[in-house]
């Protein structure tokens, strides 16, 4: 009994939304309407990432590259090496995958509790607390993915409160929201009682920037959706990029070896790598790059038009919706021979110098570029060097297109995948 009246709830909706737009033509009721239907992934990766004013958005902006500094960069370092080595580990105690998602979920523990150290002040003897996060926000993907290709038709408030999955959906939101909440009451106590206090080197966290921001009384919501929107946005992509990397790497392993020579060459015996040996691992970053160019952290993303813009005969109206695709501007062919070989030579400094400006658009360009993208780099180029240094990774799969791909609002992997890591020690 419920299917027709859902298909007719969603009739409706569509003729609602077909009047507003079509015929009332105004902006300010399409934004209410969006507002209160959507989009679908709101809840997942933050509300203040697309409904905050401009303003508000810039100065949120501004707080997170401050946290993502080179001299923020430099002491994050230290925290990337001890969770490549955590990551080394949980390696050797399991080191065979045959699902995407286990090793996307082995490296999102990883690429989170450094988040949580980094961003928010957690001590590492602390994060057993929040062990469950990553899977949280990986279940919180999921369903969002869900939300917006199975249920797009669905209005917010029904998927909400009467379906199964919006309330498991909301009520994992709410968790997180409870968890996070008590960790920025807590910094409050301290700096109310004076205690761990920033200096005035300015060398503060994301959490105690916002905290010790004069003149700017943030709420604790305010706080959590920007802490939210980070952790979804810079975590499990990360964790997807690199687990890519080791899948690729597995089916290339001149190239693995290669690399292998390189950080032998750079750091030795070493266990850690520091922020200085980094530039000096030009081939790893090149193939970290070729990684991205041919599976992009996200395929898929919109964004709105600030002015007419004239393409070609066309004109793609100010305020429209664009739809952009990573994922197939990478793969142009006008801009990349041969766009399918995995090649990381294309990001020699040689031949990099002829890549077309606005066609590797990993990190996005324009002012909504991702702040994020040297913390990432410097993250992926750390546990990836480690994974290399005490591995040999091994895959039966000459392809990842053999494989199959699909859109998860990151990419994954539609088959069973065959990876086993060997350990380099005798």
């Amino acid at each position: 009994m419920f299917l027709p009246l859902y298909l007719l709830l969603s009739l409706l909706f569509l003729l609602i939304y077909d009047i507003i737009l079509n015929f009332y033509k105004k902006r300010a009721l399409f934004k209410f309407f969006l507002e209160h239907n959507g989009p679908r992934y709101y809840p997942y990766i933050g509300t203040n990432a697309f409904k905050d004013s401009i303003d508000k958005w810039k100065l949120y902006r501004r707080f997170a590259a401050k946290s993502m500094r080179p001299v923020m960069l430099k002491l994050f370092t230290t925290t990337f090496n001890e969770f490549a080595c955590y990551l080394s580990i949980n390696f050797k105690e399991k080191n065979h995958y045959t699902n995407f998602d286990d090793l996307v979920g082995t490296v999102n523990q990883i690429s989170f509790g450094s988040f949580m150290v980094n961003f928010l002040g957690i001590e590492q003897s602390r994060l057993k607390e929040y062990e469950d996060f990553p899977t949280c926000m990986q279940e919180g993907l999921s369903l969002s993915s869900k939300r917006t290709i199975v249920d797009m038709l669905m209005p917010q408030c029904y998927f909400k409160y009467f379906t199964p999955r919006g309330r498991e959906f909301y009520k994992m939101i709410d968790r997180m929201r409870k968890e996070i909440y008590r960790v920025i009451q807590g910094k409050r106590k301290l700096l109310k009682e004076n205690i761990g206090v920033g200096d005035s080197s300015n060398n503060l966290n994301f959490l105690d920037s916002y905290l010790q921001e004069e003149g700017n009384k943030f709420t604790d919501e305010e706080i959590f959706q920007q802490v939210y929107f980070l952790a979804a946005a810079g975590t499990e992509t990360s964790a997807t990029s690199i687990s890519f990397f080791i899948l690729k790497v597995g089916m290339h392993p001149d190239i693995q070896e290669k690399m292998y020579k390189e950080i032998i060459d750079t750091i030795g015996d070493t266990e850690t790598i520091s922020i200085d040996d980094l530039p000096k691992l030009k081939y790893t970053e090149q193939v970290l790059l070729e990684i991205l160019r041919l599976y992009p952290i996200l395929p898929v993303l919109g964004r709105q038009a600030t002015d007419n813009i004239e393409l070609d005969e066309k004109t793609l109206p100010k305020d429209c919706n664009v739809v952009i695709t990573p994922y197939l501007v990478h793969r142009n062919e006008k801009y990349w021979p041969d766009p399918e070989k995995f090649d990381p030579d294309r990001f020699s400094p040689e031949r990099s110098k002829n890549i077309e400006p606005g066609s590797y658009i990993p990190f996005l360009l324009g002012p909504r570029d991702c702040t994020g993208r040297y913390y990432a780099m410097t993250m992926m180029k750390i546990i990836v060097s480690n994974i290399i240094k005490n591995y040999r990774i091994v895959t039966k799969y000459q392809s990842i297109e053999d494989l199959g791909l699909y859109f998860f609002i990151s990419l994954r992997t539609s088959s069973k995948v065959d990876i086993e890591l060997i350990s380099r020690q005798k």
